[in-house]
């Protein structure tokens, strides 16, 4: 299942990219939800780059984690930066794509492509995907707050 949207910032492609690729940056916003931790032999930044998020899974008991890897898989500072998450039975890949609009600031467009792997997944697809499209514009305003922010 795919899905993407565009929208325009007021920021330039460079401060909606390093806003947008900065894990630790996003990790301290979700308030001690998510935790970034390197791993071994692994570049910090870049192709190839990896590290693990801890993220509480939703229902599970308060304070359980689950470590998620997410590998960088393509990098080309300020306009494309593709991860895949690497969450069980559900991989996902997740790409922003940046470009400078004419007169200031940018166009962002997030895709993201979510793989089912196990049965249940792949009967549960249908409620996903409409899930994801209902969140979409939640998901856009939260975004364009965040980068107002900063």
């Amino acid at each position: 299942m795919k899905e993407s949207f565009s929208f325009d910032v007021k920021k330039s492609a460079g401060e909606v990219f390093d806003s947008l690729t900065d894990l630790q940056r996003i990790a301290a916003l979700s308030g001690g939800k998510s935790v970034i931790k390197p791993v071994a032999d692994r570049p910090k930044a870049g192709i190839g780059s990896a590290c693990y998020l801890s993220a509480e899974v939703p229902g599970a008991p308060a304070g359980a984690a689950q470590d998620i890897l997410c590998e960088t898989l393509e990098w080309a500072p300020p306009k494309v930066c593709t991860r895949k998450f690497a969450i069980p039975d559900l991989p996902t890949t997740a790409s922003i794509k940046v470009e400078e609009r004419d007169g200031g600031g940018s166009r962002l467009t997030v895709e993201v492509e979510i793989v089912p792997e196990s049965m249940m997944y792949k009967m549960m697809l249908p409620a996903l995907a409409l899930k994801l499209r209902s969140d979409k514009e939640k998901m856009v305003t939260e975004l364009q707050k965040q980068l107002d922010k900063q």
